[in-house]
């Protein structure tokens, strides 16, 4: 995330015209990512991150997703997600509630924090 982050800033420096913020794309929430650079970056001023369940390159599983949200409770990040998938589509097709789901696949994974 960080390497983003600086890719960004260099674009940024000398041609942004007003204030501008990042909303960093997480793509892969490992323990590095998630506990050593994600508090670097909220340190640095960055308080949010998007994440997607949606698009192949971009597509986290549901374990990481969970990963992803516990790491932003943990350090007061707030999440933007894209989570239209199969999941949900299966939900409604179901009439089950998304959040039931999550919540069951939690307790049953051992995924409690």
């Amino acid at each position: 995330m960080q390497a983003a982050v600086d890719a960004y800033h260099e674009l940024a420096t000398g041609n942004a015209v007003a204030d501008y913020s990042f909303h960093v794309i997480v793509t892969d929430p490992s323990e590095e990512q998630m506990h050593v650079e994600l508090p670097k970056l909220v340190a640095d001023g960055i308080t949010s991150v998007k994440i997607y369940s949606t698009y192949p390159a971009l597509q986290l599983s549901d374990s990481q997703i969970m990963d992803c949200l516990f790491a932003a409770r943990k350090y007061g990040v707030t999440v933007s997600a894209s989570l239209y998938s199969f999941r949900v589509r299966q939900c409604r097709d179901l009439n089950v509630c998304p959040v039931l789901l999550a919540l069951l696949t939690i307790r049953h994974s051992g995924l409690r924090r």
